[in-house]
């Protein structure tokens, strides 16, 4: 997939998961724009709810406009 030109027409969404020390797990949620490489948006929480992510993204649409492209390579659990 060809990379965009404009700023705000892709970005990526992604779940990074992580370890603490203490062996409870968390992930971090990441909203990148493709083109430019700026953290829209990130979340953590061990795990994050769909409301939370939910409110998370909402919130990122109000402050910054709807991307027309969202691409994720998430993998079911």
């Amino acid at each position: 997939m060809a990379l965009s030109g404009r700023v705000d027409e892709r970005c990526s969404l992604d779940f990074l998961p992580d370890v603490f020390t203490d062996v409870r797990r968390f992930r971090v949620m990441v909203v990148v724009y493709d083109c430019s490489r700026e953290c829209l948006t990130f979340m953590t929480d061990t795990p994050p709810s769909s409301l939370r992510v939910t409110r998370k993204l909402d919130a990122f649409i109000r402050l910054r406009g709807k991307p027309i492209t969202v691409v994720s390579d998430m993998e079911p659990n």
